[in-house]
């Protein structure tokens, strides 16, 4: 599959499992639509590619490549009110992606996702949600 199939899986996983369904607006790559919240959490989606590999041999066409990648959820709530709304959000995001796979564009989230705790960033705190993804290509 490609580039495009992998990240419209991976947008369209979050956006029906989890941002239509809750009350924190994303901001997604490159869209203008997107107004940050004054004093309520938001969510920050990018999708970076983290490299590929040939995993097996064959004649042309017959070959088939794992393209890795990280899925990062940057969590931002209000500064000074703990962390706990924080790690609630991560909870749900993670339940969502844990161990999930789309056999339409061959993606595979093997690896459990994990927060890194970023702390205070001007008014806001910020937990990252790291979710190490795969996908395999057949060229």
């Amino acid at each position: 599959m490609t580039y495009e199939a992998q990240d419209n899986a991976i947008r369209t996983k979050y956006s029906v499992d989890f941002a239509a369904g809750s009350n924190y607006p994303t901001s997604f790559p490159n869209s203008n639509d997107f107004t940050k919240p004054t004093n309520s959490p938001w969510v920050q989606f990018i999708i970076q590619d983290a490299g590929a590999n040939q995993i097996s041999m064959g004649d042309p066409g017959n070959n088939f490549h794992r393209h890795t990648g990280l899925l990062t959820l940057m969590i931002h709530t209000p500064i000074n009110q703990g962390d706990a709304l924080s790690l609630q959000i991560v909870d749900e995001i993670s339940a969502i992606f844990r161990g999930w796979q789309d056999p339409t564009s061959r993606v595979f989230f093997r690896l459990p996702p994990f927060p890194r705790r970023i702390g205070p960033d001007g008014k806001w705190y910020q937990i990252n949600l790291l979710c190490p993804f795969e996908r395999d290509s057949l060229f």
